[in-house]
């Protein structure tokens, strides 16, 4: 389905877990963590990963994430329908399942229980070691491009200079990007 891998058990489920994974590996938690989602379902669980894009407005993927969910478990209705469900989630995942249980009752009181890995509610810079000396720094040529209102303004800058460029190389007889000599 749209945004979620299903793994099943081999033979009928016990219950169906549904697993977010973190922020660097959020768009296929099917496959980072593969290992994991395939020894619950070899103990009999239906496993629900649902994938979602990172952003720091944590209401949207929380709500890619509840669209997701939502399909896949109108999917799985017909074999799961009435078994517990189990939130589970790492990391950014985890806390995209505390939002999704705080802010969406009908999915809170769906769930039979939750598992929290490597939870935490701090700001990035307490969250990742050397965030303000090494990733700030690295990521500061990019400011400008997120303050931006729009992707497609992101695109024009980034065209920008490559047309200017072109028109240059046009004007002096030579390829962008390549010295005279």
């Amino acid at each position: 389905g749209a945004g979620y891998a299903v793994l099943r058990p081999r033979g009928a489920p016990r219950g169906v877990i549904h697993f977010t994974g973190g922020a660097f590996v959020s768009p296929a938690p099917q496959l980072a963590y593969r290992h994991l989602l395939e020894r619950l379902a070899r103990r009999g669980f239906a496993v629900v990963a649902t994938s979602f894009a990172v952003d720091f407005d944590y209401a949207v993927p929380a709500a890619a994430i509840l669209r997701a969910w939502r399909a896949a478990e109108a999917e799985l209705a017909p074999e799961c329908g009435g078994l517990p469900v189990l939130a589970v989630g790492h990391s950014l995942g985890a806390l995209m399942q505390v939002l999704l249980c705080a802010t969406e009752p009908a999915y809170a009181e769906g769930l039979a229980g939750s598992v929290l890995v490597s939870f935490n509610n701090k700001p990035v810079e307490g969250a990742v070691p050397l965030f303000q000396e090494l990733f700030v720094p690295a990521l500061a040529p990019l400011a400008p491009v997120t303050r931006l209102a729009s992707y497609g303004e992101a695109l024009a800058q980034l065209r920008a200079p490559r047309r200017a460029g072109g028109a240059r190389a046009a004007e002096t007889g030579r390829a962008p990007g390549r010295a005279s000599g």
